[in-house]
């Protein structure tokens, strides 16, 4: 009997598990379409940024926005984190950039 009833309780909890981890995944599937709806209505796409303060502003954010994910979803969406890379990446060439003309423009006087 001990045997039968572990099972079932087994089973009921596999079951559980298994509504919990389907409701995770939708959970996460709406979370990951709320926060690219987010970026694709409010943040410029990190090649058409003009200078290194446009793309610094959305670094910020992005940092905000993962922030609150974070707290209130315990879930940040992947796409997240590689925007973040790709903003870091082009600031980065924009100001190697900046930093080069001024330095020509210091030589060049």
């Amino acid at each position: 009997m001990q045997v039968i009833g572990w099972d079932t309780t087994m089973a009921q909890y596999l079951d559980l598990k298994m509504l919990n981890m389907f409701i995770m995944k939708t959970d996460r599937f709406s979370i990951y379409k709320q926060f690219r709806t987010l970026i694709e209505k409010n943040f410029e796409l990190p090649g058409n940024c003009a200078n290194s303060h446009q793309v610094l502003f959305y670094i910020n954010e992005l940092k905000s926005h993962i922030k609150y994910y974070r707290l209130n979803f315990s879930y940040v969406p992947n796409i997240a984190f590689y925007l973040m890379e790709e903003y870091q990446r082009v600031v980065s060439k924009i100001q190697k950039k900046e930093h080069l003309l001024d330095l020509y423009n210091v030589v060049g006087r």
